[in-house]
């Protein structure tokens, strides 16, 4: 059974263990081998635990619990930018999750925080250009691709992202 709530302190570790695994199989190409290789794990878990320590006044952290353990997590900032609204900065699930709804359904549930949270309910994400299989779902869930910037890592790496946006996010609920 998948169950959601919002995110607390000691969710830290499990949101950074999926978000660190995430990014060393899927961004090869992205980020550099050796960031993803060495200091992924421990870069991760300290952005997380700063997060859910002393969180923005604007963050929405929702993890999703799949029999009882953290599975997936997206990680909202509404009211974000004045154009594109509600930035979704993070939504991952875990590998063993994948194929349960659980990413689709926290889309959702950011969809609703949006609705509940703001006058606008636009929202827009980044996917890196490289991403194809989110880029996938993403265009089946209604976003549409709004343009490319690149995109600066902690690890020195720069790589080329589009801009994902939901005129209206309520169209995922």
């Amino acid at each position: 059974m998948i169950e959601f709530r919002t995110a607390r302190p000691q969710d830290a570790a499990s949101i950074a263990k999926i978000h660190a695994h995430n990014w060393q199989t899927t961004y090869r190409g992205i980020y550099s081998d050796t960031f993803l290789d060495n200091d992924v794990t421990t870069e991760r878990a300290t952005a997380w635990r700063q997060r859910l320590e002393s969180p923005a006044p604007n963050q929405v952290i929702t993890v999703a619990l799949l029999d009882g353990e953290v599975s997936g997590f997206a990680c909202l900032f509404p009211e974000h930018d004045p154009v594109y609204g509600a930035l979704l900065d993070n939504l991952h699930v875990a590998a063993e999750a994948r194929g349960t709804g659980i990413g689709k359904q926290l889309m959702g549930k950011c969809a609703g925080a949006i609705v509940a949270r703001s006058a606008r309910h636009n929202m827009y994400l980044w996917v890196y250009v490289k991403n194809v299989n989110a880029i996938a779902v993403y265009d089946r869930l209604g976003g549409m691709n709004a343009g490319t910037e690149p995109q600066h890592h902690v690890d020195g790496s720069v790589a080329d992202a589009y801009r994902y946006v939901w005129q209206d996010a309520s169209i995922l609920l």
